[in-house]
């Protein structure tokens, strides 16, 4: 047995999905908290390709990322 199939046995996912549910976590954070495009966000969660991080997020998410940042964005309401 291969250490893959031996991960998938143990773990229920594969090592990739294991990788991008990393990597979407990291994007979760980083489009909620920062005012990064989703491009920079694509980058700085270790995807080279901002489409293919687009495909995953929304696999994952099943929502786009503009459209994950637009509900879960912090409003800051300046009150006096």
């Amino acid at each position: 047995m291969t250490i893959a199939i031996i991960y998938r046995h143990a773990r229920g996912h594969t090592l990739t999905q294991a990788i991008h549910r990393r990597q979407v976590r990291e994007a979760l954070a980083l489009l909620r908290d920062t005012a990064l495009n989703v491009d920079e966000i694509a980058s700085a969660s270790g995807f080279q390709d901002p489409r293919y991080f687009r495909r995953i997020f929304s696999r994952y998410q099943g929502v786009s990322p503009i459209r994950y940042r637009n509900f879960h964005t912090r409003i800051h309401i300046n009150t006096r």
